[in-house]
């Protein structure tokens, strides 16, 4: 059976929209994912709506919605910012849909068979705003330190996850494979938690009138992060399609914010090991987002729109500018000046730049044929840019969720280059040829990460291969090669508003209209 290589993000509460961290997670996974699937793997990229958050409750009755109107409404919402971003999900899941409600009840029934879920009373409180039990010693003057406002609910009886049993067991895991989590740093947090120990935890709530029930007690209610986190195996079909299941599990990586790190390394593959399922490939924990120096947050309001950003900046702009200047695995702050100014210094004044002049080139000189027949070898076309070596370092570093490196790599190896040879240039007849190669291998290397851009850059010239096949080796396969290049679309259609939206200035750079 042909394995799947499946990819997960943190499902979002449908609750408000999406903010730039948000964003920054599943446009770093669509990177990944559209990488692959270049490589020539089959992939699955879970997106979806977290949809039993007590913050639910409250939104649809002050909208004056049904629960299940609202987060139908809400999920919709969700999925087209996402694909407002170009981010390509294969499936979006909800965890009101039936086939989750089925995986959950099999899952707690699997685990009490193995005698893992058993119920006692204790005395806790729980925030409804980080959807946590909260002990005495959690809290700051009897409030939840993050979300004071909020109405901490008493808690008497629950049923409980022998988490304490898998210590042993985690921290063999993670001696044994010590590539697990990224980065090395993540990991030392988790043993070190580890380490320390582990207790049984509740996982249900009595009374609660929205989530999924336990099978065999419908006055509980499981917790809603246990029952997030199955929905990384209910999507693939845990409890309802063996087969499925069996294609995409484990998943080949998970990717998580490191606020939420306990969740995914110690409870959550402690919950796989508990009914026989393997932990994923890998654990991929990202950075947060902050804004003027504050964390982004849903709950606390404070959340830049992506979409706002886009309608201004352009998609790919936002896209560019996330992977570019924030470190997948560190924390970065975000400012709008710098994201104007480096949207107008690394694309409007270079990318967009060699693009436009390579086409005012052409129609310049337009012979019939915009570049010799005879083939310009790959090895050629940055001069003494090592092309191969340059493109395995590209491969590592999206591999390794190194996106700043990558995109820094083809900026100054790649593309300072061309700009460099388009200043110096004499000959049209030969720069033509080189240049629009130039562009050919810029738009492949960007494919991954300014999808709409990079299709521009490739399809304005009418290549031997087309684009939706390319690979990153095709770089170093002449793509002129006994063919005539031709504008495959009006010259009227050229600019690339993609990556001059935004600019205060846009000078035309030799464009002749």
């Amino acid at each position: 059976m042909d394995q799947e290589f499946y990819i997960t993000t943190v499902i979002d509460y449908p609750i408000g929209d999406p903010h730039g961290g948000g964003a920054f997670e599943k446009i770093g996974a669509d990177v990944q994912t559209r990488y692959q699937r270049m490589q020539g793997q089959t992939t699955r990229l879970l997106l979806g709506s977290d949809e039993h958050p007590g913050r639910v409750l409250l939104r649809a009755k002050d909208g004056g919605f049904s629960l299940q109107t609202y987060v139908d409404q809400r999920a919709q919402q969700l999925q087209m910012v996402w694909r407002t971003l170009e981010v390509e999900h294969d499936h979006y899941f909800r965890t009101s849909s039936s086939r989750h409600q089925l995986g959950c009840r099999h899952y707690i029934e699997e685990l009490h068979r193995a005698g893992l879920f058993y119920k006692r009373s204790h005395e806790s409180l729980y925030c409804t705003g980080c959807e946590e039990f909260k002990r005495p010693d959690d809290l700051v003057a009897g409030k939840c330190e993050e979300h004071e406002s909020q109405y901490l609910q008493p808690v008497q009886s629950s049923y409980f996850f022998a988490l304490s049993r898998f210590k042993k067991r985690l921290l063999n895991l993670y001696a044994e494979r010590a590539e697990l989590i990224y980065p090395k740093s993540a990991q030392d947090r988790v043993r070190a938690w580890l380490e320390m120990g582990l207790e049984d935890i509740p996982v249900t709530r009595g009374n609660v009138p929205w989530g999924v029930r336990v099978p065999f007690d419908e006055n509980e209610t499981i917790w809603i992060w246990f029952e997030a986190l199955l929905s990384y195996i209910t999507a693939v079909g845990y409890g309802t399609d063996a087969q499925q299941l069996e294609r995409c599990w484990p998943a080949r990586i998970q990717i998580v914010g490191r606020d939420i790190l306990w969740y995914h390394a110690v409870l959550w593959p402690a919950m796989l090991m508990a009914i026989g399922l393997e932990p994923p490939k890998r654990l991929q924990v990202h950075g947060l987002l902050t804004w003027n120096g504050e964390k982004l947050s849903k709950t606390l309001g404070n959340g830049v729109s992506p979409t706002q950003l886009t309608d201004q900046f352009g998609i790919d702009a936002l896209r560019y500018y996330l992977m570019r200047v924030c470190p997948f695995d560190q924390d970065s702050d975000f400012s709008l000046s710098d994201f104007r100014d480096r949207c107008s210094r690394d694309l409007t004044d270079k990318l967009e730049l060699l693009y436009l002049r390579t086409v005012a080139l052409c129609l310049q000189h337009p012979e019939n044929d915009i570049v010799e027949p005879h083939s310009l070898s790959a090895y050629e076309v940055f001069g003494t840019i090592d092309l191969a070596n340059v493109i395995a370092a590209i491969r590592t570093g999206i591999e390794e969720f190194q996106y700043q490196k990558v995109l820094d790599t083809i900026w100054k190896k790649l593309l300072d280059p061309a700009i460099k040879y388009l200043d110096s240039t004499v000959e049209p007849a030969i720069s033509k040829r080189r240049l629009i190669e130039m562009l050919r291998v810029l738009a492949i290397l960007l494919k991954p990460f300014m999808p709409g851009t990079s299709e521009l850059l490739y399809g304005t010239f009418d290549h031997m291969q087309g684009f939706a096949g390319v690979r990153l080796e095709d770089c170093l396969i002449p793509g002129n090669e006994n063919v005539q290049l031709r504008f495959t679309q009006p010259v009227a259609n050229i600019r690339p508003a993609v990556l001059s939206r935004g600019s205060e200035t846009h000078p035309d750079h030799g464009f002749e209209r």
